[in-house]
């Protein structure tokens, strides 16, 4: 009979952490460097939510936004990311999150956001920071 050999599980948690990061972290630099090209905001969003599996919350979040924004998780945080949307529309975007998730009993918590336009003195290595540096990578 052969023996199969498993990777301890806090070793694949931390492969599939690791992958979930390098994911995002391309995605926010995209985007940075995007909103570089085409003199455009773009803001982020980070997040739990108290309740339900965070796959489902992730799918009823991307039905309310626009086509163009991106919905990723981490663990347990919901990254979304506004391409075109200034601190105006942010907020107007987690009011409109608030009120539609609490409709299936869902909050949003420790929420954290960050706004991008070129013209600023943010940089990628302090918007990776902010939302990614907690992460044991």
């Amino acid at each position: 009979m052969k023996s199969v050999v498993t990777k301890p599980l806090a070793s694949q948690y931390q492969q599939i952490l690791e992958r979930e990061v390098g994911k995002l972290q391309a995605i926010i630099t995209s985007e940075y460097e995007r909103s570089l090209r085409g003199s455009s905001y773009v803001s982020f969003i980070k997040f739990i939510t108290d309740t339900g599996d965070i796959n489902e919350n992730t799918k009823k979040i991307k039905k309310i936004l626009r086509k163009i924004d991106i919905v990723e998780n981490v663990a347990e945080d919901i990254f979304i990311v506004l391409p075109l949307t200034n601190e105006a529309g942010l907020e107007i975007v987690i009011e409109k999150l608030q009120f539609r998730l609490k409709k299936f009993g869902i909050n949003m918590e420790k929420i954290e956001t960050e706004t991008f336009y070129p013209d600023t003195t943010k940089n990628i290595e302090a918007l990776l920071s902010k939302f990614l540096g907690s992460y044991p990578v």
